[in-house]
């Protein structure tokens, strides 16, 4: 998902309609895991591992579009050359793992300064207007 940080009507709305979609795809994921007449006490045992992994699938999804950003392939291009300048008989191996590596690295860092930006924001917004603080759900 992507906002113009600087609106924080829109991260607000951006947010909130996030949440709204994470609910429900948390309760489809759910039934799907426990069946539609479960008992309540097994999906409530259920519903913080099918949240989590919600969570650690966004989050994946949202580093490999990172590693395709400008940061992060400049990285990677340039851990790559670093190796290949080093030499050794296996420098081409090693600048290619470096590179992944450093393009990882990239696209992490990228990840938490966006997910603080977005942090930022929602404080700055929650303390103009105290409903807004209690948005719970990640937009990232």
């Amino acid at each position: 998902m992507r906002a113009d940080l600087s609106d924080a009507a829109g991260v607000a709305e951006l947010t909130q309609q996030c949440e709204t979609d994470t609910r429900a795809l948390l309760a489809t994921a759910c039934e799907r895991a426990c069946g539609s007449d479960a008992d309540p006490a097994l999906v409530a045992f259920t519903a913080p591992q099918v949240a989590q992994r919600i969570r650690d699938e966004r989050h994946a999804a949202a580093l490999r579009r990172l590693l395709g950003s400008e940061e992060a392939v400049a990285e990677a291009d340039a851990a790559y050359e670093a190796c290949l300048r080093r030499g050794g008989r296996r420098a081409k191996d090693v600048a290619e793992q470096a590179a992944v590596t450093a393009g990882r690295r990239a696209a992490e860092l990228l990840l938490r300064q966006r997910l603080g930006e977005l942090h930022a924001v929602r404080q700055r917004a929650a303390m103009a207007c105290p409903a807004a603080g209690r948005m719970t759900v990640d937009a990232a």
